[in-house]
């Protein structure tokens, strides 16, 4: 089954952070860093993998950091998910991990049909759920766990 990777979860919590002040100027990434818990080093790996999906930019200098330009209500959790891990892989069993056409248990496994189901199920959550859903959390303080 599809487990939400640390860098998933630190790739949502920086978006999260750089959607919150969108319209502010750059957030430094050491900002980021400090408000959302995230390691510097890690961050600065993930925003540059970010800024490839066009969804933040990034401006150097004195004033720089990054920025979040893309609309908050049409990115789900799912397509930051997708986009940082490049997975799920529909071709791969959620049973054994294999690509289905080569996976020999398919055909008599009991486990495959319910961790599909269980999976689709999370995805189904994750597509559901924008950052825009997220930053309208009356009780979030901007500090979120995905454990």
């Amino acid at each position: 089954m599809f487990y939400i990777s640390q860098k998933n979860k630190y790739a949502l919590k920086a978006l999260y952070e750089l959607a919150k002040h969108k319209g502010e100027g750059p957030l430094k990434t050491a900002e980021i860093s400090k408000r959302q818990r995230i390691p510097l080093k890690f961050l600065e790996v993930i925003l540059a993998e970010l800024k490839r999906s066009k969804i933040i930019a990034a401006k150097r200098g004195y004033q720089g950091g990054y920025t979040f330009v893309g609309s908050p209500e049409k990115i789900s959790v799912g397509d930051v998910i997708r986009f940082i891990a490049k997975q799920p892989d529909k071709d791969d069993c959620i049973a054994c991990g294999k690509e289905i056409k080569h996976c020999p248990y398919i055909p008599s496994c009991a486990f495959f049909p319910l961790w599909q189901k269980a999976h689709d199920a999370i995805f189904r959550i994750y597509d559901e759920t924008t950052l825009q859903d997220l930053l309208e959390n009356k009780h979030a303080d901007g500090i979120f766990s995905l454990k």
